[in-house]
């Protein structure tokens, strides 16, 4: 009944937490029917294991969770500082794959399938969505936008920089307070806006506002189709009109100006050089017009030579020789 005892003792202290277990409860350096009768008295119960299995043992040679997942190569994931303590942190080791979605910072919105968002009250709505940095919106299919206060709103659409918006199928908005508006538009800069299907803004506050046209520089503008305006107040109102320069107008089909302050509603007008001071005070230097007629304002050189001159001095030999002629045939 001792020897019983003695072995009911041994395993009721197992059966409480040591850990690994040992079957020899009498400690004689065999397993004998004592030990056995000692396991029998507790068959059945709880067992609530502690300690640490060494490796040799059998175990892994941790005692936390996470430690024992990384040792045994079923997790990549490990705390570095505990959740609860100050400043938790946690470590991965190797790839992460995400196979839903993804929501990481704070207060932001992942509702769109497959859709990303991190940073600060981003909102990525649309399915395959992208978002990052703070307060910015991606509401379409592969949409993504980046920086502050930026929307993507249509299909593929994508904005970044700051208070920017593309809102056309697969338009393309980028700096700060730019608009896209129209399919496969793209606006770059300073409060530029490209609202037709192609166009394309670029600069400070310039708009591209017809089909396939360009605007760029300084308060520029081409709102005619496939036009072109570049430079500072250039403005391309005609079809695959070209202006660039200083406040010059391109308002004739397939021209192009050049200059400053240049002559408008010129007819027929293929290129000009503007040359003029003000808006009340526009005029023109040079001209081609679709007849093939060449206007220049002031004196053409060639060579050091006023040409309008030299022509001149032909002209006054040719009339002295006519006369000299005349009097020899006695007129």
């Amino acid at each position: 009944m001792l020897t019983l005892a003695l072995g009911l003792f041994s395993l009721g202290a197992m059966a409480q937490g040591s850990f690994p277990y040992n079957p020899d409860a009498n400690e004689n350096g065999t397993v004998g029917s004592e030990d056995l009768l000692a396991f029998l008295s507790v068959y059945g119960s709880a067992f609530l294991p502690s300690g640490v299995l060494p490796v040799a043992g059998g175990g892994t040679g941790v005692s936390t969770l996470d430690s024992a997942r990384l040792a045994l190569g079923v997790s990549t994931f490990a705390d570095v500082i505990p959740l609860g303590q100050s400043g938790p942190e946690a470590q991965i080791t190797g790839d992460l794959r995400i196979t839903q979605n993804l929501n990481q910072g704070l207060g932001n919105v992942a509702s769109g399938q497959y859709a990303a968002v991190s940073g600060r009250g981003g909102t990525a709505s649309g399915t395959y969505s992208f978002v990052t940095n703070q307060n910015s919106t991606a509401t379409a299919t592969c949409s993504s936008a980046i920086g502050e206060g930026t929307s993507a709103t249509a299909t593929a659409a994508h904005s970044q920089g700051f208070g920017s918006e593309a809102s056309g199928l697969a338009a393309h908005a980028e700096g700060y307070y730019t608009v896209a508006s129209s399919s496969s538009s793209h606006a770059e800069g300073y409060q530029t806006e490209a609202s037709a299907n192609y166009a394309h803004a670029e600069g400070y506050q310039s708009d591209a506002t017809a089909l396939a046209s360009h605007a760029q520089g300084y308060r520029s503008t081409a709102s005619g189709l496939y036009s072109h305006a570049s430079g500072r107040n250039a403005n391309a109102s005609a079809n695959s009109a070209s202006a660039i320069g200083y406040n010059v107008t391109a308002d004739q089909a397939n021209s192009t100006v050049v200059g400053q302050w240049n002559a408008l509603n010129q007819g027929g007008l293929l290129f000009a050089v503007g040359n003029g001071e003000a808006e009340d005070d526009r005029s023109d230097a040079f001209q081609v017009d679709t007849a093939g007629n060449v206007l220049a304002a002031g004196r053409l050189f060639a060579e050091g030579s006023d040409l309008l001159q030299l022509v001149i001095n032909l002209q006054a030999q040719v009339d002295s020789m006519q006369t000299q002629l005349n009097l020899l045939q006695g007129e």
